[in-house]
């Protein structure tokens, strides 16, 4: 339930550890969250979706450590810790069952580790459903993030909670794809995707698409992007 397999290409991170608690990783029990301070991508423990107030003041923290690094260790080349996995465009592909009810519930909180990475697409059956509901488990996880900076007396983490639910409460939703430029999340049907292909760092397929049409629709997007093939029962 999480990183099926990485694309043959550069070696995962070393030490393979969760960016929010340190713990060592296998695939199996991983997914990718947000690009670290060299947009390198960084993995998390699955179990912190369940967890949203460990992964909320987890991502601060993370947030927090990347402004600390010296700038010189953050130039370079990019690192895209993609061993071991399809090669389906070289992406990171991974595989959950987002059970929670309503699912979008986890759906929520793994786009919340993700909003900073670029656009994300939601792939639904019905659009105007999946984003009324998402929009709502939204709006929880945002007041959860703003009681989590009013509980601490941790000035940085303060800081970088107050920017987060900033950052939330501007994100933008839509079900007009592609005509809405200015939106940063996108929920449209598969044959809305499959005439106008997207070309963004994260996208959830919450709803049955054939692997042909897969392929289509994750033609555009970037090496090193994030394809998510989701049930939200």
């Amino acid at each position: 339930m999480a990183i099926t397999k990485l694309h043959l290409g550069c070696a995962l991170p070393d030490p393979f550890v969760c960016a929010v608690c340190g713990v060592k990783l296998s695939l199996d029990k991983a997914t990718a969250g947000p690009f670290d301070g060299r947009a390198s991508q960084t993995f998390i423990c699955v179990s912190h979706l369940s967890e949203p107030e460990k992964l909320i003041t987890g991502l601060a923290d993370l947030i927090g450590r990347e402004r600390k690094r010296p700038m010189d260790s953050m130039w370079g080349e990019p690192v895209y810790p993609t061993k071991r996995m399809t090669t389906m465009y070289g992406l990171i592909r991974e595989e959950h069952s987002f059970g929670a009810n309503p699912g979008t519930k986890d759906l929520a909180r793994h786009l919340f580790m993700r909003m900073s990475c670029g656009k994300v697409v939601v792939v639904a059956s019905k659009p105007s459903a999946t984003l009324s509901a998402l929009r709502k488990q939204w709006i929880k996880l945002e007041r959860k993030v703003r009681r989590e900076a009013a509980s601490t007396l941790n000035v940085i983490r303060i800081i970088e909670l107050n920017e987060l639910s900033g950052r939330m409460q501007m994100l933008r939703f839509t079900t007009k794809w592609p005509d809405d430029y200015l939106a940063d999340v996108y929920v449209a049907t598969i044959e809305q995707l499959l005439h106008w292909a997207p070309e963004c760092k994260t996208i959830y397929v919450t709803c049955n698409v054939e692997l042909e049409s897969l392929h289509v629709i994750t033609s555009l997007l970037p090496r090193g992007a994030l394809a998510v093939r989701c049930a939200l029962g």
